[in-house]
Order: structure tokens, then C-alpha cells, then sequence
């Protein structure tokens, strides 16, 4: 059994009453399940052996509460299929950012590293290329994320600045000696 039909449950037990309430309530798990799995109730009907006809469902539907417990346990249904789907697509995107910080770093290792000026531009174009500054800002204009890009860039710049005054000192160094 699925998440869901467990949560159906106490909604299919206001069905409890009726003297078809078994037909009805595996009639509704057997419908909704095909439709989550993409079927219609058309191939519901025709693959298998539902408990009831499609002529019954239909004639069930015309009954206020077995229709109204239908549709919540629809629902449920979609809705947690879609927390599912975002679950899994936040996972995917945990897993994604942790390679992606993989790749950038060998990325700059590359580049830094590379004896080949060719390799060392394509390694530097690829970053570059997957950049987007536009992520930076915020869509308001202010604050958080914009906050963050300035902070990046006068750390860039402080950056730049110490990597020149060292390659100076290098390069004096070389010169002394």
C-alpha cells in the first residue's frame, strides 16, 4: 500500500454506512491508483477485475458523499505524489550542487594548473560560460542575494589586489636573486 492509501483510510470510512462501503472504498483505491499511475477510469475498467461495473461507479458517483469522498482521496493522492516528486527533486538538486562544486573545483585546477594555454582558456571559458550573474540579484533589487554579489566582488577584488602584490614580491624576489 501506498503513502496515501493509508492516509485515505479515515476518509474512506465515512463510506462505512453504506451497505456497499467495501465495493466503494476498493472501487475508489482501484481508480485512483490507475489514475496516479497515469490510466484512465476507461483502462481501469477494462484491465483486470473491478469489484463493480463502470455503469455502477458512475451510478455511485451521482451519490453526494461517495463523490465527495472520491475527490478527497484524489486528492491525497496527487498531493502526495507531488511532495514525493519535490522530495525527490530536492534531492536531485543536493546532489547536483555537490557535483557541481566538484567540477568547478577541478575545473580551477586546470585552469591554474594546465601547462597547455588552450586547455587552460577552455577550462576558464567553461566557468565563465555557467556563471550567471543574473542568479545574483534579487528580483526585488536589494538586499540578500545582491547583497551577497557585492560582498563577492570587493572579495574578488581583494583577491586580484593580493595576488598582484605577491606576484610582484615574486618576481622581485627572481630578480634578486
Amino acid at each position: 500500500m501506498s503513502d496515501w492509501t493509508i492516509q485515505a483510510t479515515k476518509i474512506l470510512s465515512r463510506l462505512d454506512g453504506h451497505r456497499s462501503s467495501r465495493k466503494m472504498r476498493d472501487t475508489i483505491i482501484g481508480i485512483v491508483s490507475a489514475k496516479t499511475e497515469g490510466k484512465t477510469v476507461v483502462q481501469y475498467f477494462a484491465s483486470g477485475n473491478p469489484v463493480v461495473s463502470k455503469q455502477g461507479f458512475e451510478k455511485w458517483m451521482l451519490i453526494p458523499e461517495f463523490k465527495a469522498v472520491f475527490d478527497e482521496v484524489e486528492s491525497l493522492a496527487y498531493n502526495t505524489m507531488d511532495r514525493e516528486a519535490l522530495k525527490s527533486l530536492r534531492t536531485a538538486r543536493r546532489a547536483l550542487t555537490h557535483a557541481a562544486g566538484i567540477a568547478v573545483a577541478e575545473l580551477v585546477r586546470i585552469v591554474r594548473s594546465s601547462d597547455d594555454v588552450k586547455i587552460r582558456l577552455s577550462a576558464a571559458n567553461s566557468i565563465l560560460d555557467r556563471v550567471s550573474f543574473e542568479a545574483l540579484k534579487d528580483e526585488e533589487g536589494a538586499g540578500g542575494m545582491e547583497r551577497r554579489a557585492i560582498i563577492n566582488s570587493d572579495t574578488m577584488a581583494a583577491l586580484i589586489a593580493a595576488a598582484m602584490s605577491q606576484r610582484g614580491n615574486l618576481v622581485s624576489d627572481d630578480a634578486d636573486a
